[in-house]
């Protein structure tokens, strides 16, 4: 198994390439897993903690970097607009955007990062996202125990195998290029899906959680 990490080369990524990222303010073991994101036909990703990085806004995401310790302002907002220009991908006409199917626990729609105002609008930003053809948002109910508990995780395809692995943890996060691993992250995501809502039903969940942060946000 290839993992890339702090100090260990992505498989797949040139050194030339691994060398000019390293001044890019991602974190040292996502870096790596940028250039097949950027690249990928289709995402697949899993989050029970909080939104996917693709799917935050500007007012979420500046409250998350800033939560990181040993972080300077400019530090975190240089990752903010990092991940503002990652979501790109998201609206690019050549080479079409990337599917996106991503599925979500239901706690991070309750989980309150900066506020019922920063949330409302996460909340009607993450509405909006689910509604464009190309993105699907699946929401697994809270009272429904399951593997993905473990870790966040996201799978790029970009057309070439194997699929690229991201896995996060506490401390960083790992990009992985085996088809073992691959495999065994699709598996995990059919599996999650099955306890997921429909679209339709984890619309509904989105906007009754926009409906309740608008309520205890302040006039």
């Amino acid at each position: 198994m290839l993992v890339a990490g702090d100090g260990v080369q992505a498989a797949g990524v040139p050194v030339d390439l691994e060398g000019r990222l390293r001044g890019v303010p991602f974190s040292s073991g996502f870096r790596p897993f940028h250039p097949f994101e950027a690249e990928a036909r289709t995402l697949r990703t899993f989050e029970h903690t909080v939104i996917p990085g693709l799917f935050q806004t500007g007012d979420y995401a500046r409250v998350m970097m800033e939560g990181y310790p040993d972080t300077t302002e400019q530090e975190a907002r240089d990752r903010v607009e990092s991940r503002m220009a990652r979501q790109a991908i998201l609206t690019r006409e050549d080479p079409p955007p990337p599917r996106m199917r991503a599925l979500l626990d239901e706690q991070v729609l309750a989980r309150n990062r900066g506020g019922p105002a920063v949330m409302c609008g996460q909340m009607e930003h993450l509405a909006a996202l689910a509604r464009r053809p190309r993105i699907t948002i699946q929401v697994i109910p809270a009272d429904r125990p399951h593997p993905g508990l473990l870790g966040a995780f996201v799978i790029a395809e970009t057309g070439q195998a194997p699929a690229i692995v991201y896995l996060e943890n506490a401390l960083d996060g790992q990009t992985i290029e085996d088809p073992d691993m691959a495999e065994a992250m699709s598996a995990m995501f059919d599996a999650l899906r099955t306890e997921a809502l429909t679209g339709g039903a984890s619309m509904n969940l989105i906007e009754e959680a926009a409906q309740r942060w608008k309520e205890q946000t302040p006039p």
